[in-house]
């Protein structure tokens, strides 16, 4: 994804917080031991800017779990 379409998704919501959930799929074995069998944990963490790569043009987005 380039930054400009992220910025073009996000047009008319900058006063709107950023949330970040993080899908992690459980195996088959930890599934069978749920009540409710859901494929994902979720993790709820926040977007940190990481890095700017000019030399690569990349913006390094990353959140800590």
């Amino acid at each position: 994804m380039k930054a400009k379409e992220l910025i073009k998704m996000l047009e008319g919501f900058e006063d709107f917080d950023i949330k970040l959930t993080v899908h992690r799929r459980l195996s088959d074995e930890a599934l069978k031991h749920l009540t409710y069998p859901y494929p994902y944990e979720n993790i709820h963490t926040e977007l940190e800017l990481d890095d700017i790569g000019y030399s690569d043009n990349v913006v390094c987005l990353g959140c800590e779990i």
